[in-house]
């Protein structure tokens, strides 16, 4: 199964829904057991919550607009509003467009016509009579342009024939079946970093990550060190009974080494590492958990 080159002639071939490409990059993301490959699939197929950070091309700046009535059935059309007049807190409403959706929603929009996000209804009424003096806001929205959303669409279709040309350079003239799954797991961090999230938002290796320095028996500055990487306190006082029990079971020549319930709980914490704010690749997560832990044992 060609799987890459299915994904690149699927991007070069507009015709094909963007949706059906990602999901071919799924599959390869679990191939190649990427975790942040796999968190970006599934948010351009499944869309993001409002409240996460969006990559840069998933935001813009945009004019809000109103339908405004007054007296005697006078009616003003698509008024542009000033975002000055809002409170700072309401501001985005007029400026900020983020666009959350699954990237489906704007391939299938309208190619000519520019989208909308209405205002709450309560902003609307807070808002009312603030604008224009006699008329009476209706109702608002912040206007997207069509070119906005055409360029998402296009952004991604590119970001993804870019990191697939980049995986088949590495590979060559191998087979694929048998040598994507025998990349390296750094080269693979790297060409996600750059190719996708645009070399920023994903910490492409160990060295990269700032974490405290780790004394050997240390407690204080182990938890320093995990908790620099996203792990809740819960998480660092399983680790400290992990090694605990590791260590009562232990014989004399196993104590120079970690134990079984060590290296799962750095496994287990990597996914965990990998989903925080600092958007770490699971591999090099566990990379830098066993860094830690491995310097926290003098090992």
């Amino acid at each position: 199964m060609k799987l890459i080159d299915d994904i690149i002639a699927g991007v070069i071939d507009n015709r094909e829904p963007i949706a059906d490409v990602l999901r071919r990059c799924l599959v390869l993301a679990y191939k190649l057991k990427n975790d942040a490959l796999k968190t970006w699939v599934e948010k351009e197929l499944n869309g993001y919550q409002w409240t996460e950070p969006l990559p840069e091309y998933r935001k813009s700046s945009g004019v809000a607009k109103g339908h405004f009535l007054g007296s005697f059935s006078r009616v003003l059309h698509d008024q542009p509003l000033a975002a000055a007049v809002l409170k700072p807190e309401h501001r985005h409403w007029a400026t900020e467009i983020r666009l959350i959706q699954p990237v489906a929603a704007y391939e299938t929009s309208d190619k000519l016509t520019n989208g909308t996000f209405p205002w709450p209804a309560d902003l609307v009424v807070r808002y009312q009579s603030k604008f224009i003096e006699d008329f009476a806001l209706n109702r608002a929205w912040l206007e997207v342009p069509a070119s906005t959303m055409i360029g998402l669409v296009d952004t991604v279709r590119t970001r993804i024939l870019t990191f697939a040309l980049q995986i088949q350079d590495e590979i060559g003239n191998e087979d694929e079946a048998h040598s994507v799954e025998k990349l390296p797991s750094a080269v693979i961090e790297r060409i996600v970093n750059v190719t996708i999230y645009g070399g920023q938002n994903v910490i492409g290796s160990v060295d990269e990550i700032n974490a405290p320095t780790v004394i050997a028996g240390d407690p204080r500055s182990l938890q320093a060190a995990l908790s620099a990487l996203g792990l809740s306190d819960a998480a660092i006082a399983e680790l400290e009974g992990s090694i605990h029990e590791d260590r009562s079971l232990a014989s004399n020549d196993q104590l120079a080494q970690p134990g079984k319930k060590t290296l799962e709980w750095i496994s287990e914490a990597a996914v965990a590492v990998g989903t925080s704010g600092l958007k770490i690749g699971g591999a090099v997560a566990e990379e830098a958990l066993r860094r830690i832990v491995f310097r926290y044992l003098g090992l």
